[in-house]
Parts: C-alpha cells; structure tokens; sequence
C-alpha cells in the first residue's frame, strides 16, 4: 500500500519513532513518502540530527532537507523549514553550517532565533572550558543582540575560571554597552572574590552602564520627534 495521500504529520511521528530506535532507513523510506513538502523538509532533518548524534553519516540527509525546504514557494513555510534545519545542526554543533543557513532564512524573526540558539549553545561550550572554540563561533554570528549575548557568557566563563585577562578583551569587544556593563560587572565581582585589584573594572561597568542609557535616551527623543512629526534628517 502506497503512503501518498496519507496525513504527512501521521508520516512524520513514523519516521521519528523509527529515526529515534535506530532505524534510519526505515524513516527515511517515509520520510521521502510525505507529499507536503515542508513536513517532509522537517522530517528529514530530524532524521539528521538522530543519524548524527548516533554518529552515522547524516550529511546527505541535512543536505536533502536543505534542497527540499528550498523548494517550498510559499515564503514563510520556507522560513520555517529552513529554520527547524538551523536549530537541528546547532544542536549537533555544526555552527558553521547553521549559519549558512540562517542566512536563507527570509523571515528576520526565524534568523533571530537562530542566532540566539547558536548564542545559548555558545554559552554552554564556554561553561565546559571550550572558550576558543566558543568565540571563534560567537564572532560570526551576524545578529548583534546574539552575538552580544554569546560574547557576554564567555567573558564571565573565562572571569569564573580565573581567566581576567582573556574576560576582560572579550567583555571590551562587545557591541551592546549593556551587555558589556553586565560582563564587566560580572569579571570585578570575580576579581573581587579572588583578592584583585577590581575598582577599576566595575568603573569601567558603570561607564558602560551610563553609556548605555544615554544612547537609549537619545533614541527615544528620535522616535519621540518622528512621532510628533518632526523631521529626523533635522537632528
């Protein structure tokens, strides 16, 4: 009995339960069975990532879904297909693929999440000690709300391991003062706990700290004067 015309969410819990015992070419027969071409994309993926975590070849099989979900025609499908893959190779750690990826994303608010995925798996690498495998990563990363954050994690791993210097480059390079003000706070209150000279660092913070404000105040007076209908090419 053929499986077309069968429900492609029914298809997809299929082949996950027969991807999840090992059973790889079995979900792959169903998997490629879903007419619907975004449950199949998904479904491939997940395949994936269990052939990966099994340590299995998987590449092919990302690579299938990637040329499937780009097919899709309808934009945001797309994006959500091409997303599930995103989020799926930044769970086995294959960033640099994840990122390629992200980047088709049409739909920004499917990027953001993306890179936001990358930045907590980042955050969890630093907190094993991988810290240059964790900011050769995080410097990539486009979105700068998630890269802030990354970057903010690892200076206060690299600060709780007794690492000041390396923490204090990383807390320096970060773009959002109010990320920065957070690891810089977060390496003098260490510096502290370890008997260091730390005044200096948690002034460094503060100054951030007001930087942070000032700009976020200057901002709104923008958006108060466009509001009011003042011209903004007139600041």
């Amino acid at each position: 009995m053929s499986d077309k015309g069968i429900n492609p969410y029914a298809l997809s819990k299929l082949a996950s339960k027969h991807a999840k015992v090992g059973e790889f070419e079995k979900a792959l027969e169903v998997a490629r069975s879903i007419d619907d071409e975004q449950f199949r994309s998904l479904t491939l993926s997940e395949i994936a990532s269990e052939l990966a975590t099994a340590g299995e070849p998987y590449k092919h099989v990302f690579e299938e879904a990637l040329e499937v979900a780009r097919s899709i025609d309808d934009e945001y499908g797309r994006s959500r297909a091409l997303e599930e893959i995103a989020s799926r190779l930044v769970k086995v750690r294959k960033f640099e693929k994840a990122m390629e990826v992200a980047r088709c994303v049409d739909d920004e608010r499917g990027r953001s999440i993306v890179w936001m995925a990358i930045a907590s798996e980042l955050a969890d690498i630093a907190k094993a000690g991988e810290f240059e495998k964790a900011l050769e990563v995080a410097k990539g990363i486009d979105d700068v709300t998630a890269r802030s954050w990354a970057l903010e994690k690892i200076a206060f791993e690299l600060a709780t391991a007794g690492k000041f210097e390396e923490a204090l480059e990383v807390a320096r390079s970060i773009s959002n003062k109010k990320n920065r003000s957070r690891a810089l706070r977060a390496i003098a209150s260490e510096l502290a706990t370890a008997g260091e000279p730390y005044k200096h660092v948690f002034e460094e913070a503060l100054e951030a700290e007001r930087r942070a404000v000032y700009e976020n105040e200057e901002a709104l007076e923008v958006a108060r004067g466009i509001d009011d209908g003042g011209d903004v090419y007139s600041l």
